[in-house]
């Protein structure tokens, strides 16, 4: 990843990471220091899901406050420069990237609020977008050619978050603040196309896409590498300070916050520390030997965030210019098993298919590794080696990973993987079938061979797994939907009531017959299930993806919701539709399906629980009125709605 380091060393630190320092209780050569009385540490975390269809989704972001209970006046938590901090929400695929460390004074809070620039968002399409996505190919879409909704004109745009129960900050450990961006929400992005040159206009909407994640152990938190630079080395060299670097695909340069991350070596299991200069590997469990040469260096840290907000490192590469295709990173676009072969997005959109658009060839001898393994609380663990594991299944489309090309160690062929870490193993696709014991779906690979059907088991039951929405511990399988993050079904029955779900269909007939439940799957590696491969750890079913229907039988009203009848292309049967008080229904003003001349689509919220919402979906869903439907799959063959398009022709 290309990170484009302001500086060789940090600037001379502010006084918040004096007091961040003291409450971490590290020593440096300025002293030990003291959190003021009263105040407590927060760690900000971006985590979200994200489509395979983009390698990015950039954007700025201009500053994160708190809101204490009962109080009027917001706390600052992030003030990045007036640029603002870059973030691309592609790499945050159930994975979250440390925005930083933030003093506030204890208490409760019931809310963030996040200020972003519509200005500067830009997006990158993947090199091998799925099947039926709204343009094909590679390329990057500046502002010009998208709009933000709410409202168009604004230099800055808030959204506040609110928390379903208090956050609350102490003085004893660090609290962590997960914002979550569920940017696979119909809402999020909205295209149309040129017929004249394909040009794709998208129209981007924030609203209902931010939600909180409730974290009860840091150290659950799956974390993204973080890149920086050292700033200084403990006297004991037990630690160094890393001040932290942030870049976003085609956003340009990487911005640098004024503090810093306490980084420590792991003393059990050993850090793995990866040259990059001299092309030299080993594994450290204190920083002595490297101590003289850190002050400076650029690194990459892959590590666990722990109760006292430092990072336990799993992983360093250190290496002059960490921009070096050695240092790619990115998503699993494409999966060929025949061939031994995978390509890649980058998170920096000029790493796309790595950078040549050329596979990469998973050989006998390239070493894999799982990082952060949420279930054990270990940093690491060693997964396989060799092109076996990827004949095999192992490797899935939307895996997030970080590899090492063999010409990192000076070796002439550029197309091999030396070694690999698997940062997050996703399998999404269609359940084909689901019992107390397995779970099988079909898997997009992004590869000319098609699908590719996946078996795993679940999880252990005896085995940890984080914690359920209301921060108590849970073992075994667990899963949710997307559209309710934190009601997470766990316990003995959390696989049955899965299969139950995932049994249900929507029958359109035709061509498109029925549809089974779409679903990520979450894996878990060597666990107790499988001690070889992988395991289901949760899964988050999400809408079936149906493509732009019409109405086939009008809206019916029933308390604060109602029903419809939807029929799609290809399809003979009329399917009802349930939609509740809460769903997102949205009115939508689009230029005519075949002809564009009026710009990107602007949404209209409807609420269905007021009689103005009643009268506008009774006037809107009338038969054959064009809509589209996102939702799951219920009891009678029924769809049970979370969002609906309503669409208004322009012209």
């Amino acid at each position: 990843m290309k990170r484009n380091f302001v500086s060789p060393l940090a600037p001379p630190r502010t006084l918040f990471l004096a007091l961040l320092l003291a409450g971490l209780g590290c020593t440096s050569s300025k002293g030990t220091q003291t959190l003021p009385p009263s105040t407590g540490l927060v760690s900000l975390v971006f985590t979200g899901n994200s489509s395979e269809d983009w390698s990015d989704l950039d954007f700025m972001v201009q500053g994160v406050t708190l809101m204490p209970a009962g109080g009027t006046t917001p706390i600052t938590l992030l003030a990045p420069p007036s640029t603002g901090i870059p973030v691309n929400l592609v790499q945050l695929d159930h994975i979250g990237e440390l925005m930083g460390n933030f003093g506030v004074p204890v208490g409760s809070y019931t809310s963030a609020t996040l200020t972003l620039s519509p200005s500067t968002f830009a997006l990158s399409v993947a090199s091998v977008p799925s099947t039926g996505f709204l343009g094909t190919g590679n390329g990057d879409l500046k502002p010009s050619y998208t709009s933000v909704a709410n409202p168009l004109a604004a230099t800055t745009l808030s959204y506040t978050v609110p928390f379903a129960s208090p956050l609350v900050v102490t003085t004893a450990s660090t609290v962590v603040l997960d914002l979550d961006w569920d940017t696979l929400r119909p809402t999020f992005l909205n295209g149309a196309a040129m017929p004249n040159n394909g040009t794709v206009m998208w129209s981007v909407d924030f609203d209902s896409v931010l939600g909180w994640r409730p974290v009860a152990d840091p150290a659950q938190v799956a974390l993204l590498p973080v890149y920086g630079t050292v700033y200084e080395v403990a006297s004991d060299q037990r630690s160094f300070q890393l001040s932290p670097s942030y870049a976003a695909g085609i956003l340009g340069q990487a911005v640098v916050l004024p503090q810093t991350f306490v980084v420590r070596p792991d003393t059990v299991n050993g850090t793995l520390f990866n040259d990059q200069s001299s092309g030299t590997t080993s594994t450290l469990k204190d920083f002595s030997t490297v101590a003289a040469a850190l002050p400076g260096r650029e690194l990459r840290v892959g590590a666990q965030l722990q109760p006292d907000g430092s990072l336990l490192a799993s992983r360093i590469w250190a290496g002059a210019a960490l921009e070096m295709g050695t240092e790619t990173s990115g998503r699993i676009t494409a999966v060929d098993p025949v061939r031994g072969a995978l390509t890649l997005d980058g998170a920096d959109s000029t790493q796309d298919g790595y950078i040549t658009g050329e596979w990469g060839m998973v050989s006998d001898t390239t070493a894999l590794t799982l990082v952060n393994p949420e279930s054990t609380g270990a940093p690491v663990a060693a997964v396989a080696a060799g092109a076996a594991f990827l004949a095999a299944g192992g490797f899935g489309r939307g895996f997030l990973v970080h590899p090492i090309l063999h010409w990192a160690q000076n070796q002439s062929d550029t197309s091999r993987f030396l070694a690999m870490d698997i940062e997050a193993a996703n399998f999404r696709g269609t359940l084909i079938q689901a019992d107390g014991a397995i779970v099988t779906a079909s898997c997009f690979t992004g590869n000319a061979s098609g699908p590719a059907s996946v078996t795993l088991p679940y999880l252990a039951k005896a085995t940890p797994n984080g914690n359920d929405g209301q921060g108590n511990p849970i073992t075994g399988f667990s899963w949710r939907t997307s559209a309710n993050p934190s009601l997470v079904n766990s316990g003995a029955g959390a696989t049955g009531t899965f299969a139950a779900a995932a049994a249900l269909s929507v029958d359109f007939g035709g061509t498109v017959g029925a549809l089974q439940p779409f679903a990520t799957l979450h894996c878990a590696w060597a666990d107790a299930a499988n001690p070889s491969g992988w395991s289901a750890q949760y899964a988050i079913l999400e809408p079936i993806p149906l493509p732009l229907g019409a109405v086939g039988a009008a809206w019916t009203q029933a308390g604060t919701g109602g029903s419809f009848g939807l029929t799609v292309p290809g399809g003979t049967n009329t399917v009802t539709v349930d939609v509740a008080g809460s769903a997102g229904v949205y009115q939508v003003y689009a230029p005519g399906p075949s002809s564009y001349f009026g710009g990107a689509p602007r949404l209209v919220a409807v609420d269905p629980t007021t009689a103005e919402g009643q009268a506008t979906l009774a006037a809107l869903l009338v038969a054959g009125a064009p809509a589209q439907v996102f939702g799951m799959a219920s009891a009678g063959g029924h769809l049970q709605a979370s969002m609906i398009f309503c669409y208004t022709y322009t012209e």
